[in-house]
């Protein structure tokens, strides 16, 4: 009944729009020239490039006048030349929000910090944090801050905090304005978002009904972008962001999709149409107010990664579980017993992105990783297997592609995206010329980050179609179209641009060489005119640049470079159930160090500069090959009792004895946490207030081997119980302690005085965590305007149990999660939602 009314309100909506709300963006710093060049850049998700190659072929045939309205002819008709790539493709993952964060930085998800839609951040305490922007909660927290509030320069949306990289936004500050409207990264830009009603929220959801938003929320794009164009100067850069074709895709499992087999290209076709009528209505508009601009625009269109007819219903549906005993079925022994019983301990997650699956294996702080090396090499094993079985018969089966840290890697300190390892099913293989095969390769590489927070996983895995990757404990139906695969449909994608000042060479290089959503924003800035270090840290050049007052073609290498390499040294950490591996690599570019020392717990090994080794009998070893150098020790360790121990490491340069030369030592001090560390003790758990920013617990709790910290995490109907599946944008942490290391660790930490200690060991008493009230509204909000099922009550009463003195919650409840410095917590329930808007009401003394 829910459903049906809402979909009666939008159908008798008629030709209603979503309105939107104005996030005012930098002043620029310089006036703009009357005849500076301008930009639209045109999103539309979904947007395969077998589609618009017919759409365009559509329009031709039909001398550019077609019976629709339609923005591309118009162009054409006014003498720009549109020029539309035959082999642009995607990054790897190239989906949902990580192709969105792709197009608006220019770099590759090793870098954006965003790889889907749907991930976890694995911190190096052995956290796992579950971001899912297809869920209501965190969808709202794509455009506003908890409780639905506006942004503004101190608070920022979750989606935008999350991003790594710079916009191209940002990389245009002060070379005139720019204006994102309804695009997920709005960062740097005049940014138009849609109104808090819910219905410019709701479009971005996987849901049946959702789907009838989007014609409201692509024609606020339209408005919004006319209210921008006649409210002064065009601006520089205008972003427009189209969702159409992927909702009228089956992407969102609209009931008039047929579920066996949903013809995706004629759907495309209509919806395309559909958006190039907006288009055409912002274009004219433009070219009635600013006649003059209008001819020095330059418009790109891209898509963000085509769909493809996959699962839909529970046909080709891998769920978590699935993937998991798949890969159990092609181990043995401990390695099919651990992967078989990791997820029931959240030591082993999947995070579900359509065609594309990422697993992240949970670790924990130094001295507590003995066996992480060996569960990757696990993984490793049973993915080689799955992707070739030896089952003949089954090469067709579930998985297509995929890639993978192997547990060596973790004794490399080269980024993540240089140590990975990729493969493809032999079916998928055959299909590639060589040279295709190595840039797909090469881009399944550049897909994984680097840092202590992983978000891109351990092993990213790439279904075959039909299969995709769904969650069944999602409150959203599987649907009819995968995005993210490996096939070309998915892989490649739209890339249009239309100028009335492009060379020859520049219709020819479009249409012919090797494209990417990288190249976007270098190819922004070059046709803005920006300054050349407005690109530095960009890794592909511009396609265009301007020459003689005409946009021609750059030429330039545009293989998928490799990840940068470190310019500086870096330690390097290792563990195995008996040893742990410490050292120090560095480009041999650098200066040959006077002195190289390395220490793990009360042993030290010094490197002998002038016979470039360490002493006979130490288990050290010196290498330079490759243009590098390192050095390293493995030093046995006793992991049957708890002890904490000291590793550490001293580079000292050359003429470290001159002035300055301290700058440019280098050192490293870990105190690791080795054997068995049993989870923090909560004595005694109160509420002693709640306020609008804040609330305050009486906490007794500790822990020999030291407190890390104090989570509150508002668990709702769908992530109680399960720690790996608790929404980060409902929870908060306030540190409680640390490992310690003492000061004489600055100046000395090759020595026995270099010690650590924890710094609470016990807490009792009043301990302060920032948790807005406004994220219990937030939930609240999110799922009654955005219409989502909360699902059953009764696994949210059972976790709750019985607190004492406390009705039993409605909707959620807060739970708090004490944490050890070794990674282990303990939680427990605390205050149901009841229970906890009441003591807001009363607030704090």
């Amino acid at each position: 009944m829910r459903i049906t009314s809402i979909l009666l309100a939008l159908l008798a909506a008629g030709c209603s729009t979503i309105g939107y709300d104005r996030l005012p963006g930098p002043s620029p710093v310089t006036p703009i020239a009357p005849d500076a060049p301008h930009a639209i850049l045109v999103i539309v998700d979904g947007l395969r490039a077998d589609v618009l190659e017919t759409y365009l072929r559509t329009l031709r045939e039909n001398d550019q006048e077609p019976a629709w309205p339609s923005g591309l002819a118009l162009l054409a008709r006014d003498g720009f030349r549109l020029a539309q790539s035959a082999r642009a493709e995607v990054a790897f993952p190239g989906f949902g929000l990580a192709a969105d964060a792709t197009l608006i930085t220019g770099q590759y998800p090793d870098a954006t910090g965003i790889p889907g839609s749907v991930f976890y951040e694995a911190g190096p305490e052995g956290g796992l944090r579950r971001f899912d922007f297809l869920s209501a909660p965190d969808a709202a927290r794509i455009y506003f801050e908890p409780g639905f509030a506006l942004p503004d320069a101190e608070h920022r949306p979750l989606l935008e905090t999350l991003l790594r990289a710079p916009t191209v936004y940002e990389r245009l500050a002060g070379a005139g304005r720019s204006v994102a409207v309804l695009h997920q990264l709005g960062r740097g830009a005049e940014w138009l978002v849609p109104d808090r009603s819910g219905d410019g929220i709701n479009a971005v959801l996987q849901h049946e009904f959702s789907a009838w938003t989007v014609p409201l929320f692509d024609r606020g794009v339209r408005n919004a972008a006319i209210d921008v164009l006649l409210s002064g100067a065009p601006p520089r850069l205008l972003t427009l962001y189209f969702r159409g074709v992927s909702s009228g895709s089956c992407f969102q499992a609209l009931r008039t999709c047929s579920a066996d087999a949903p013809d995706l290209a004629t759907i495309q076709a209509e919806t395309l149409q559909v958006v190039d009528g907006h288009l055409e209505r912002v274009l004219k508009v433009l070219q009635g107010a600013q006649p003059e601009a209008f001819r020095r625009t330059t418009v790109i269109i891209a898509g963000t990664g085509g769909l493809t007819a996959r699962g839909g219903d529970d046909q080709g549906s891998l769920t978590p579980t699935d993937v998991f005993n798949r890969l159990a079925d092609a181990s043995e022994g401990a390695c099919a017993d651990w992967i078989r019983s990791a997820p029931r301990h959240a030591e082993l997650v999947l995070a579900p992105n359509g065609a594309v699956g990422q697993l992240y294996v949970r670790q924990g702080p130094p001295g507590q990783r003995a066996d992480v090396a060996d569960h990757l090499d696990c993984l490793a094993g049973a993915i080689q297997r799955s992707l070739a079985p030896a089952d003949r018969k089954a090469a067709e089966g579930w998985l297509g592609g995929a890639a993978w840290m192997p547990g060596a890697a973790l004794g490399d300190p080269r980024p993540r995206s240089a140590r990975v390892e990729v493969g493809l099913s032999p079916a998928l293989a055959n299909q590639l010329v060589a040279s295709r095969r190595t840039r797909l390769l090469a881009r399944l590489r550049r897909g994984f980050d680097d840092g202590p927070y992983r978000r891109t996983g351990d092993a990213i895995l790439y279904a075959a179609a039909p299969w995709t990757f769904t969650d069944p404990l999602a409150a959203r139906p599987p649907a009819h179209a995968g995005a993210g695969g490996l096939e070309d449909e998915a892989a490649q994608t739209a890339f249009l641009v239309a100028g009335a000042r492009l060379t020859d060479q520049a219709v020819q290089g479009i249409t012919t060489a090797s494209i990417e959503l990288t190249d976007v924003v270098p190819t922004l800035l070059s046709v803005l005119g920006a300054p050349v270090d407005a690109q530095a840290g960009l890794p592909r050049p511009p396609l265009l640049a301007w020459e003689d007052a005409e946009l021609d073609w750059v030429s330039a290498d545009r293989q998928v470079p490799a990840p940068p390499t470190p310019d500086a040294a870096r330690w390097l950490w290792r563990e195995s159930p008996t040893a742990i591996t410490v050292g120090i690599e560095e480009p041999a570019s650098l200066w040959p160090p006077d002195r190289v020392g390395l220490r793990v717990g009360a042993e030290r090994y010094d490197w002998n500069p002038d016979a470039g080794t360490f002493a006979e009998g130490t288990p050290c070893s010196f290498a330079e090959a490759e243009g590098r150098r390192s050095w390293r020790c493995t030093v046995p360790v006793d992991r049957t009792k708890p002890t904490l121990i000291m590793a550490a490491g001293r580079r000292a340069p050359a003429g470290d004895e001159a002035e300055g030369a301290g700058d440019r030592t280098t050192d490293f001090v870990v105190p690791a946490l080795l054997g068995p560390a049993s989870a923090p003790t909560i004595e005694r758990l109160k509420l002693v207030c709640a306020g609008d920013g804040a609330l305050t617990l009486d906490l007794a709790a500790q822990d020999a081997m030291g407190l890390d910290r104090v989570e509150v995490v508002l668990a709702n109907r769908q992530g109680v119980g399960q720690p790996d599946r608790l929404p980060a944008s409902l929870q908060a942490r306030q540190t409680l302690g640390a490992l310690q290391v003492d000061a004489a660790c600055k100046a000395t930490p090759l020595e026995p005085a270099c010690t650590a200690a924890p710094t609470q060991p016990r807490v009792d008493g009043p301990v302060t965590v920032p948790f807005p009230a406004a994220l219990l509204i937030h939930q609240r909000q999110a799922t009654r305007v955005l219409s989502v099922d909360e699902g059953p009550l009764e696994p949210l009463l059972a976790r709750f149990g019985a607190v004492e003195g406390q009705e039993p919650p409605r909707f959620s409840f807060l739970l708090a999660r004490v944490c050890n410095v070794a990674g282990h917590c303990t939680e427990r329930p605390f205050l149901s939602d009841r229970a906890y808007l009441a003591a807001v009401e009363a607030g704090c003394p």
